[in-house]
């Protein structure tokens, strides 16, 4: 909690540039959409660190050994939401959103992972794609982006 406390500010960065990235690739490709951006609360961040150690016990897995290991496991510290107004355009955001981003290690595109938790019985109706992403290193290099370099953003596209 203490390292992301002193590097919050690159969570705010990345988050602020995916978001103005996302609008202007929904703009251009005519899609309605709303969209939220937001870097990681101290405090929630304390609470993840809590669930993820008790879920590491439960599984039987090794906890995390230091800082760096336990940032990999941390990847929604910047997070940006887009809402389309219309289901079936999630899918042509997330193409859209999937061609302009690279991949967690740099691969060339980021891999969508599609969650439909729909229960009715349980008033439950969540439908949203979501997808990490990094900037791409070539694209950052020697701009004041720089230092963004590998550190993933969640982006979640919802209708």
């Amino acid at each position: 909690v203490g390292r992301y406390r002193r590097e919050r500010d690159l969570y705010e960065k990345l988050a602020r540039e995916v978001h103005d990235r996302c609008r202007r690739i929904m703009h251009n490709n005519a899609i309605r959409a709303t969209y939220q951006w937001r870097y990681k609360d101290v405090d929630r961040l304390a609470d993840k660190i809590e669930r993820k150690r008790t879920k590491f016990v439960a599984e039987g897995k090794a906890e995390p050994q230091n800082l760096d290991e336990w940032f990999i496991h941390l990847t929604d510290l910047a997070a940006v939401r887009i809402m389309t107004y219309e289901e079936s355009d999630r899918i042509k955001a997330t193409n859209q959103i999937v061609s302009a981003f690279t991949g967690i290690g740099g691969t060339k595109d980021p891999e969508p992972d599609p969650r439909n938790e729909v229960d009715a019985n349980a008033g439950r109706f969540y439908r949203a794609t979501h997808l990490l992403v990094t900037l791409d290193r070539e694209e950052i290099k020697e701009t004041p982006l720089d230092n963004l370099e590998g550190i993933p953003c969640e982006i979640q596209i919802c209708s």
